[in-house]
């Protein structure tokens, strides 16, 4: 007994729709390639967001990035060292000076000069001790310039532990919702196209009944009119030869799954 099929199967419906879905998607427009970017403020909130890989503010970013990778050292810091080894090399000298020209005083040199001349040898001793306590108060505050430095250093450090700018990875060819949108409808229509064409051209196939409910048709019983003569055959003397239409449908759903594989691989 012959018999058509005009419904589409739901799984071949579904592969066909999936298969169109992945062509529009592989050949259709791409977005521009986006890159994850995380900022941190001044509070510590975290706010994450992705740009274009060709927006101007993301070049901002990574020359904002590079700066900070690439800092100079600290000048005050460096400055103060200088000034406090300066400071130090004059305080020990001027304190070496005073000391030698207290032991040299009362060797010779008091008896021979004139009594005119005794005031000024005091005061150079005075002016070389308070070159000493000058120097002596400068060496000071470089130390503690350094101290405050080295505290604003330590905390740049801690500050760099968590930057504050991190850019990630780079999402190529994201899919534009528009796109992505288009290729479900155009999926859709696709399977829908096929349904139809499986309901218009069905399948044909051999459909075999059971030994039990096949009748038996004798001359006497009446069943026989005219030239007709109804025989049930075995099912391997029967070969169905389906119509162009449903061969050419075949090879179209063949084609496109086919190639929605080749877009997947390439």
């Amino acid at each position: 007994m012959i018999a058509t099929t005009r419904r589409m199967a739901m799984t071949d419906f579904l592969l066909i729709a999936t298969a169109a879905i992945v062509i529009v998607l592989s050949h259709g427009p791409t977005a521009t390639p986006r890159q994850r970017v995380e900022i941190r403020d001044r509070s510590g909130n975290l706010q994450r967001y992705s740009l274009e890989t060709s927006d101007p503010r993301l070049a901002m970013l990574r020359k904002q990035l590079a700066e900070q990778e690439r800092r100079a050292p600290d000048r005050a810091l460096a400055v103060a060292r200088w000034r406090a080894e300066l400071a130090e090399f004059y305080a020990d000298r001027t304190a070496d000076d005073s000391s030698e020209t207290s032991a040299l005083a009362p060797v010779s040199f008091i008896d021979r000069v004139p009594e005119a001349i005794a005031p000024t040898e005091s005061a150079e001793t005075i002016a070389r001790n308070s070159e000493h306590v000058h120097w002596v108060q400068a060496a000071n505050e470089a130390r503690r310039a350094i101290a405050e430095a080295q505290q604003r250093l330590s905390l740049r450090s801690s500050l760099a532990s968590q930057p504050s700018i991190v850019l990630g990875e780079i999402i190529a060819n994201p899919v534009d919702r528009v796109t992505l949108a288009a290729a479900a409808v155009i999926g859709f229509c696709t399977a829908l196209v096929f349904a139809c064409w499986t309901y218009a051209c069905p399948r044909i196939g051999l459909q075999v009944p059971s030994t039990s409910a096949t009748p038996e048709f004798t001359a006497e019983s009446g069943d026989c009119k005219g030239k007709h003569l109804r025989l049930v055959l075995p099912e391997a003397w029967v070969h169905v030869t389906q119509p162009v239409s449903v061969q050419l449908r075949r090879g179209a759903f063949a084609a496109v799954v086919i190639t929605a594989l080749a877009c997947i691989v390439l």
